[in-house]
């Protein structure tokens, strides 16, 4: 978790595989989202 401007930001990151299934993946996907620190902290 990383503490911003907006608020508390949670990252995931996930390889993404090649469809062929060789070698390396073929990139990363990186999915973001704030938090309510109200709802977490309230």
């Amino acid at each position: 978790m990383i503490s911003t401007r907006q608020g508390p930001l949670i990252l995931a990151l996930r390889p993404i595989s090649r469809t062929d299934g060789s070698g390396e993946p073929a990139g990363t996907l990186v999915l973001g989202s704030y938090l309510q620190a109200e709802q977490l902290f309230g």
